[in-house]
């Protein structure tokens, strides 16, 4: 049997579980400039871009999340898939994209690197989302729940440090700690 260490999670996030796809089709849009401009309740029933402030680009990032958490795309995937999209409507770049005749600021250009995060937050989210549900389905047999983490190159510190942490369901400490 492999021990705690040996086992790769890694893989879930590719896995299209139903309430994760639930989850994420429930979202509406919001549009805001800076993350910080949607609050978190309404980031949590919402879709939203930093930066992206036209709804046709907005719907065209989630039209490929929502392909990539149904049928298990990777990031090149989804990556290859939108370039072209967004390069069609003048959308890769760095900085924002100001009309010549009126000097309208049209938001922020996305760069492939931003998109890399775009995928990476939306799809653990989502994921999340979905693991809540069917861990509260259960807190009857399974009240006590553990942090596990990645581990991988990309893991902060303070959240390496959580790995293996356990507490019950219903203890406060899940409302900053559960991921993400």
């Amino acid at each position: 049997m492999p021990t705690r260490n040996q086992i790769n999670l890694g893989y879930v996030i590719g896995l299209p579980p139903k309430e994760a796809i639930d989850y994420f089709q429930r979202k509406g849009f919001a549009l805001g400039f800076n993350w910080h401009d949607v609050e978190a309740l309404a980031q949590a029933r919402a879709f939203t871009v930093a930066g992206v402030l036209k709804l046709d680009v907005l719907a065209d990032i989630r039209a490929e999340l929502q392909k990539s958490l149904e049928t298990g795309q990777t990031f090149r995937d989804f990556q290859r898939n939108l370039l072209p999209i967004l390069e069609r409507k003048g959308w890769l770049g760095k900085g924002l994209v100001a009309d010549n005749d009126t000097g309208e600021l049209h938001g922020k250009r996305l760069t492939p690197r931003r998109l890399d995060t775009i995928f990476t937050t939306n799809m653990q989210s989502a994921y999340m989302a979905g693991r809540y549900q069917q861990q509260m389905e259960n807190v009857d047999e399974r009240p006590y729940w553990e942090r596990v983490g990645i581990m991988d190159s990309r893991i902060r510190p303070s959240h390496a440090a959580l790995d293996g942490f356990i507490a019950r369901y219903d203890d406060p400490i899940w409302q900053s700690i559960y991921p993400p």
